[in-house]
């Protein structure tokens, strides 16, 4: 795993299995859930920038 990103999507993917394990959850398919995860994932956008000296 290069990316924290990814460690964070698979904790959250293990998590969520659980839930789903103990009725805590609606049952969707790892594809779904996968999907779902993605979806709501914050994703950082930057706008660009230039330095300036003073």
């Amino acid at each position: 795993m290069s990316n924290i990103a990814d460690l964070i999507k698979k904790i959250a993917f293990a998590v969520d299995k659980v839930a789903i394990t103990e009725g805590l959850a609606l049952e969707i398919s790892d594809e779904q859930l996968e999907q779902s995860i993605d979806a709501s994932f914050w994703k950082a956008e930057y706008r660009p920038h230039k330095r300036v000296s003073i």
